[in-house]
C-alpha cells in the first residue's frame, strides 16, 4: 500500500514539473514574440524612414536648402553664391495688348500698348532662380515706380500705355538726383511686391561684403518673404535688392542660416561692359531659302518682340535663343538637333495653319 502511495506521489510530482516546464516555455515564447514584434516595428520604421529620405532625394524634395556654387554677373559687377539646385528661370513676358484704330480712309492702324509695371521690372531685374522651397530674385534698383503716364486703355483693372510714353518718362529720370532713403525704398518695394513694408529697416551687421545691408520687413508676411537691400560703396546710387521667398513653413532656422550665407557671399566690383551673353542660333529652313538674299524684312513689332525675348534670358547660364523666319524660341537644352527639329516643325505648322491670323 505504501509503495502504491509512493508511486502516486512520484507521478503527481512529475506532472507538476511538466506543467511548470510547459508554463515556463509559454512565458519564454511570449517574451520572445514580444521582443520580435518590437524589433520588427523598429526596423520597419527605420526602413520606411530611409526609403522616404531616399525618395525625397531622388525627387529633389527636401525640407532643407544647401549652399550653391558661385555665380558671376560681370555686367553688374556682382558675384556670389545662391542655393544648390536652384534653376534659373526666364523673366516673365511683358503684358501687351494690340489695339486697333480705324482711320478716316477706312484703313486700320494697329497700336501696341504695354503694362508699364512689366516694362519697369524688365529694366531692373537681374535674374530669378527657382528652388522647390525658395525663389531668389535679384534686382538692380535704378528707377522709381512709374507715374503720370498717359493711359491708352484699361483692361481688367490694368492701365496700358505706349512704349514711347514709358521711354520718355524713363529718360526724364535724373539718376544723380535719385535718393534711396528708407521711405523711398519702402515705397519701391510696396510697388514691386504688392504688399506693404515697414519704413524702418533692420541693419544686418553681417551682410554682404563692403556694403550696407538692410532688411525691410513685409507687414504680416515677415516669415516667408525676406527682402534685403544692399548698397555697395562702389555704386551708392544703385542699390541691389536680394529677395528670398520661401514657401509656407520652410523658413526654419537651418534654411535661414543658408540664406544668410548666400547673402554674405555677395561681393561687388566695377561693372564691365559685356556683349550679349545669350548665344544665338540661326537655323536655316526650307522656307527661308525662298526669301531674298538680303534677308527677311522685319517689322518694328517683330524687333521689339525679339528684344523682349532676348532680355528674358539675360544673365542666365546655358540659355540661348533660336531664331527662324517667323519664330524666336528660348531654350537650355544641349541637343541642337532637337532644337532644329522643333524649329522646322514650327515653320511647317505656320505655313499650314498660319498662326498669325
Amino acid at each position: 500500500m505504501m509503495q502504491l502511495e509512493g508511486l502516486l506521489a512520484m507521478t503527481n510530482e512529475i506532472k507538476e514539473r511538466k506543467v511548470a516546464e510547459v508554463s515556463c516555455i509559454y512565458v519564454i515564447s511570449a517574451k520572445a514574440w514580444a521582443i520580435i514584434f518590437v524589433l520588427a516595428v523598429v526596423f520597419s520604421l527605420i526602413f520606411f524612414s530611409s526609403y522616404d529620405l531616399m525618395a525625397r532625394r531622388r525627387s529633389g524634395k527636401s525640407d532643407y536648402i544647401r549652399p550653391g556654387k558661385t555665380f558671376n554677373m560681370p555686367s553688374l559687377g556682382l558675384k556670389g553664391k545662391l542655393i544648390r539646385d536652384a534653376k534659373a528661370a526666364p523673366i516673365a513676358s511683358i503684358d501687351e495688348r494690340i489695339l486697333t484704330q480705324k482711320r478716316s480712309d477706312g484703313k486700320i492702324n494697329k497700336i501696341t500698348a504695354f503694362f508699364p509695371e512689366d516694362l519697369w521690372l524688365r529694366d531692373q531685374i537681374a535674374g530669378t532662380w527657382k528652388h522647390p522651397l525658395c525663389t531668389i530674385s535679384i534686382y538692380r534698383m535704378t528707377l522709381p515706380p512709374p507715374a503720370d503716364l498717359a493711359t491708352m486703355c484699361t483692361l481688367n483693372g490694368r492701365n496700358y500705355v505706349l512704349k514711347a510714353s514709358y521711354e520718355e518718362w524713363e529718360k526724364g529720370i535724373d539718376d544723380s538726383s535719385l535718393e534711396w532713403s528708407d521711405e523711398n525704398i519702402s515705397k519701391w518695394l510696396q510697388y514691386m511686391c504688392k504688399k506693404k513694408f515697414e519704413a524702418s529697416p533692420k541693419i544686418i551687421k553681417k551682410g554682404a561684403r563692403n556694403a550696407t545691408t538692410r532688411r525691410f520687413m513685409a507687414v504680416n508676411d515677415a516669415q516667408t518673404d525676406f527682402c534685403y537691400v544692399v548698397t555697395s560703396a562702389l555704386s551708392p546710387k544703385t542699390p541691389f535688392l536680394f529677395r528670398y521667398e520661401f514657401i509656407s513653413d520652410t523658413a526654419n532656422k537651418k534654411n535661414l542660416k543658408v540664406m544668410l550665407q548666400s547673402l554674405t557671399s555677395m561681393t561687388f566690383s566695377k561693372a564691365k561692359e559685356v556683349k550679349d551673353s545669350s548665344k544665338r542660333k540661326k537655323l536655316a529652313t526650307k522656307h527661308s531659302s525662298k526669301r531674298k538674299k538680303g534677308g527677311v524684312e522685319r517689322s518694328q513689332e517683330y524687333l521689339d518682340s525679339k528684344s523682349a525675348v532676348i532680355d528674358s534670358i539675360k544673365n542666365m547660364r546655358n540659355w540661348w535663343y533660336v531664331e527662324t523666319d517667323n519664330f524666336i524660341m528660348v531654350a537650355n537644352i544641349k541637343s541642337q538637333a532637337t532644337a532644329k527639329a522643333l524649329a522646322l516643325n514650327l515653320e511647317r505648322s505656320d505655313r499650314t495653319f498660319d498662326f498669325r491670323m
